[in-house]
């Protein structure tokens, strides 16, 4: 099935080659790159981080791999992916997934790196992917699960405000993710679809925890 996933993304991505492909559990990351420049990738590393059962198990937790671009004077990138915890009202846990995460991962990857700075403070930029587990807040998407809301309102609920948003608000408060971004969903909620899709959950509300955040080292800022 591994081996599937990374064929299939390659599959559609013509002119691409996958350069990474990595398992921690039911998580994957796959990392692909243009063909002309994927002789350029040098230096790849990898590692990971559980999160689950007893901080052992991998269920939860997240994995990166980072590696040069095209030699001398290249480009450093971080590509992580992870499963935070899960549950409505548990933000400061998955805060702290992440921060065992970002600090498993500079403490194992080895090579190069520094155990004593984060992963993302060493290369040009980096990436952190996956189902986050952050919730919506406030009850702001209910109409999304609702079968006699209007389409007006429906289309509302699925307007993303970053102050309904667990992760934005965990962020502005400088409680996760310091100096990353996290541009903001252009797309509906992700959770919880009902099997089969179209509708959702009723017993949950829906939120976008499939996230895609971004660090730029602060050279390149200045």
């Amino acid at each position: 099935v591994r081996r599937d996933v990374a064929k299939r993304l390659a599959e559609l991505l013509p002119g691409h080659e996958v350069v990474a492909d990595g398992r921690r559990g039911e998580m994957r990351l796959v990392v692909l790159c243009r063909r002309a420049l994927a002789g350029g990738v040098s230096g790849k590393r990898g590692a990971g981080e559980n999160t689950g059962l007893g901080h052992v198990y991998h269920n939860k937790g997240g994995m990166v791999c980072a590696f040069a671009l095209n030699g001398k004077g290249a480009t450093t990138l971080a590509f992580f992916n992870a499963h935070l915890a899960a549950h409505e009202g548990k933000a400061l846990r998955r805060n702290a997934d992440v921060a065992e995460i970002l600090g498993g991962c500079r403490s194992k990857l080895g090579g190069a790196y520094s155990s004593k700075l984060d992963v993302s403070a060493q290369v040009d930029y980096a990436m952190f992917v996956g189902d986050l587990n952050y919730r919506v807040l406030r009850g702001s998407t209910d109409a999304l699960r609702s079968p006699t809301a209007s389409p007006a309102a429906k289309r509302t609920a699925a307007t993303f405000r970053p102050a309904d948003d667990e992760l934005s608000v965990e962020m502005a408060a400088k409680r996760v993710f310091v100096g990353w971004a996290a541009p903001p969903p252009a797309f509906a909620p992700t959770f919880k679809v009902a099997k089969g899709g179209g509708t959702y959950n009723a017993k949950r509300a829906p939120s976008w925890c499939d996230r895609v955040l971004v660090h730029e080292s602060a050279a390149l800022k200045g």
